[in-house]
């Protein structure tokens, strides 16, 4: 009789002390984001003091025969849950629906997490005097994989190759969703410094030169990598089709090693 007093008593507005017990209303339609459904994802609380809320919203009410599937949880299965938990009526009182339909929420990781990572990864091979920025250097085009909204979800990253350079550098992101196989990608990042610019891009139009004594010979190129002032970097001649190895000594100028003549 006093639970459905209690319950006639909130459906009427009335309002409920901590001495009484914790209302829970079941709704007809809830989501959760976790494979294991709980009380507090799924249902209001009222009533009781702080303490009983937050333990009975802890209760396991379902767990989902597939981790991203749908499911249902009847009230009579919630008031089982509640009692193998050591909970009575007089702590908590379960009114509302005869059965809640739970749907799935579900997320895109964010690509911005991935760069977020990366990024704060590749800055720690540059001492912070160098004045060294990040940038994402192309869009990341992997398709980034789907997370129940409570997964634990874990982002590392890494260079691809070493030594690290200023320029265009590739890293390869680790995403672990719950402990589960990694997923890896590739994020590439350009690193910059006003203190080291750099001076030749990848794909741009460069002179070559090759210095024979007093003598210097120029020719068209077409760099295949970014480079500052001092740096070797690969040319290719679009003339002969060849690659040859120089040395950056002004913006867009490629000084070619002795023997690597185009």
């Amino acid at each position: 009789m006093r639970t459905l007093l209690l319950l006639a008593l909130f459906a009427l507005g009335g309002s409920l002390s901590s001495a009484d017990p914790v209302v829970v209303v079941l709704p007809a339609n809830a989501s959760s984001g976790s494979a294991v459904v709980t009380l507090g994802q799924i249902a209001k609380l009222h009533g009781g003091d702080d303490k009983l809320r937050a333990k009975l919203a802890a209760v396991d009410v379902a767990e989902r025969a597939k981790k991203d599937a749908p499911t249902s949880v009847t009230k009579r299965q919630v008031e089982f849950r509640l009692k193998l938990a050591g909970f009575t009526e007089s702590d908590a009182i379960v009114g509302g629906a005869e059965t809640v339909a739970v749907t799935v929420e579900k997320k895109t990781v964010p690509t911005d997490d991935a760069i977020a990572a990366a990024t704060k990864a590749l800055a720690l091979y540059f001492p912070k005097s160098d004045g060294v920025t990040v940038e994402l250097a192309q869009p990341i085009l992997v398709k980034m994989p789907e997370a129940l909204t409570g997964d634990a979800v874990e982002i590392t990253a890494k260079p691809r190759f070493l030594p690290v350079k200023l320029g265009r550098v590739e890293m390869e992101v680790t995403l672990t969703i719950n402990s589960a196989k990694p997923f890896s990608f590739p994020v590439y990042l350009t690193a910059k410094s006003d203190a080291h610019p750099i001076l030749v891009t990848r794909n741009q139009k460069v002179t070559l030169v090759v210095r024979l004594g007093a003598m210097n010979v120029e020719a068209a190129g077409e760099a295949m990598q970014d480079g500052r002032a001092g740096e070797a970097v690969k040319v290719l001649n679009p003339s002969s089709k060849k690659v040859v190895t120089g040395k950056v000594t002004a913006a867009g100028v490629v000084d070619v090693e002795l023997g690597g003549a185009p």
